[in-house]
């Protein structure tokens, strides 16, 4: 592990993002069940990654939240709304490692969201311009158990350990579980090659509104209300779901039209929910410098 020393250090090569400056690390270290030492906020600097946004089965969806404080956001076309990403983060203070997630876009049972339509930039115009709406991170999985001690322990989230294989180069990526039963492997095509649709590009431009994207764009940073499970895969401690506020700033992101005959991504059966959500992608985004800020859930507020 990383000092905190050593991490400012290397935070110095570039710009230091508002978020960092407004939730630094902590002075104080928390001691994780694996014996290492790690320092508070989860911090992640110049990071790449891949995230396919779509549609999913509902009556899937709810089962996943049938026992939680939330319930999933549901289409004119009665849909749920989810993304499924794949992160490395070569430069984060709980040490270098990879991510593979699966969210749900989820609003509380007490106050939930009316039916929204059902569109290609759905999930992404809700969770950036809707305070209702959480990320349930229904799946997630690490490749250092370092992590998924961090995860589980500090953010209470439900992370598992797993075997990972991306290449940025060939921007391909593998998730097993440890003992090579398959969770996702996808393919998006080399990284050198990558260029944006335009007419994804266009379409989001309408979907978001040019006042709203400006804006989301010109900010220091984005912010996403992120969401444990009590009740998934390992079971959390709490007795109710906790929500984290998590702060993103991208340097460059790359919007392709989801298309089989570029774009191939397999879910394979060793996950505990994904292989039953019947995950339609629509939109890749593929994302590069990367710096991300996730707040321990006592510091985060309900909405923003």
């Amino acid at each position: 592990m990383l000092s905190t020393q050593a991490q400012e250090k290397k935070k110095k090569k570039r710009p230091l993002n508002e978020m960092f400056v407004r939730y630094p690390l902590h002075k104080a270290h928390v001691q994780l069940s694996t014996g290492e030492s790690v320092t508070v906020p989860y911090h992640v600097y110049n990071g790449w990654a891949s995230a396919v946004i779509g549609c999913c089965d509902l009556e899937q969806a709810r089962k996943v939240c049938e026992q939680e404080d939330y319930q999933p956001v549901e289409t004119d076309s009665g849909k749920a709304l989810g993304m499924i990403s794949f992160w490395e983060f070569g430069d984060a203070n709980a040490g270098p490692h990879t991510e593979f997630q699966f969210t749900l876009l989820v609003s509380t049972k007490d106050d939930p969201i009316v039916v929204i339509p059902e569109t290609p930039f759905a999930t992404s115009k809700a969770m950036a311009l809707d305070p209702r709406v959480h990320c349930m991170i229904a799946e997630l999985y690490n490749n250092t158990s370092t992590v998924v001690a961090y995860n589980n322990e500090i953010f209470a989230l439900n992370a598992i350990l797993a075997n990972t294989h991306y290449s940025r180069d060939q921007n391909t990526f593998q998730v097993e579980t440890a003992d090579g039963k398959l969770i996702a492997k996808a393919n998006f095509g080399a990284s050198r090659r990558l260029q944006d649709d335009l007419s994804a590009v266009l379409s989001m431009l309408w979907h978001f509104g040019y006042k709203n994207l400006s804006k989301l764009l010109e900010a220091p940073y984005a912010v996403a209300q992120m969401t444990s499970r009590c009740h998934g895969t390992p079971p959390s401690k709490l007795s109710s779901n906790v929500t984290s506020l998590a702060c993103t700033k991208i340097e460059k992101i790359i919007t392709q039209w989801y298309d089989p005959q570029r774009h191939q991504l397999e879910l394979g059966t060793a996950s505990h929910t994904l292989h039953k959500m019947q995950f339609n992608p629509t939109v890749v985004f593929h994302y590069e410098g990367i710096d991300f800020c996730y707040l321990c859930p006592i510091d985060a507020p309900r909405t923003f």
